[in-house]
């Protein structure tokens, strides 16, 4: 019985590490597959809006002035506005948060002296720290006082203070979860909408630096499919040293 008992202790360990380690592999190979496919992911999506870009940034080489009311009367194919005669309806803005910080906020435009309840196909949209008082409102929570505080603040900026001026979004980044968002917590807002990001302009280089973050991804896509394809799932394996086990001895 002792004898016996030694022959099934010493195989054990070995079959038992065996099995740890393809586990391990295993999931490395798993996460690997997975951070892979989302690199190349991010490849095609950055040489799309790279493509976008230098196409803008080449037909863009004069802002278009237009009219708040010209806008909603026929929209122009440009991209880089500068809209003239227009007010913010700062009480219908929605800020879009991460992790509790403000990353953007949306406030719709409509033209000069029209009610507060008009229809508009514009939205202006503002990065959270271009004004740090967007974060103070949201920290106002049911704050009432704070809230009105921080909003008078928002109107005070310089950014509204003259016509507005920025790019209209466009191909990926004009993504449609955002634009159903909006269309949901911004009242008198038209289906066939456009977002004006603030005191964005044509860059080439902006776009050019697109593939050049493409390339990055493309090369990481390479050395996590190159792991992923090393690391191939297989099953715990015996060794041959614990499938046949050794003579009793004598």
């Amino acid at each position: 019985m002792r004898t016996a008992f030694g022959i099934h202790h010493f195989g054990f360990p070995d079959l038992e590490l065996t099995y740890m380690l393809n586990c391990i592999k295993n999931i490395v190979g798993f996460f690997a597959r997975w951070i892979a496919k989302l690199l190349l992911i991010a490849t095609v999506c950055l040489i799309i809006q790279g493509i976008s870009g230098v196409y803008y940034a080449s037909r863009e080489n004069k802002q278009t002035v237009i009219s708040c009311k010209d806008f909603l009367a026929k929209r122009p194919n440009n991209k880089w506005l500068k809209i003239t005669d227009a007010k913010p309806v700062f009480s219908k803005l929605v800020a879009e948060t991460q992790f509790n910080k403000v990353s953007k906020a949306y406030i719709p435009l409509i033209p000069a002296g029209s009610d507060l309840g008009a229809n508009t196909s514009i939205i202006l949209c503002i990065e959270g720290k271009e004004n740090p008082a967007l974060q103070e409102m949201v920290d106002a929570g049911e704050n009432l006082g704070k809230q009105f505080q921080a909003l008078s603040k928002i109107m005070a900026s310089s950014e509204f203070k003259k016509p507005v001026e920025g790019m209209v979004r466009y191909g990926i980044d004009d993504d449609d979860e955002t634009r159903r968002d909006l269309q949901k917590l911004i009242p008198n807002l038209e289906a066939n909408y456009a977002i004006l990001e603030i005191g964005e302009i044509p860059s080439m280089s902006k776009s050019f630096a697109k593939f050049g973050y493409a390339f990055i991804c493309f090369v990481l896509f390479m050395i996590f499919g190159f792991i992923s394809g090393a690391l191939k799932k297989s099953p715990p394996t015996i060794s041959s040293s614990q499938s046949t086990p050794p003579p009793l001895p004598t």
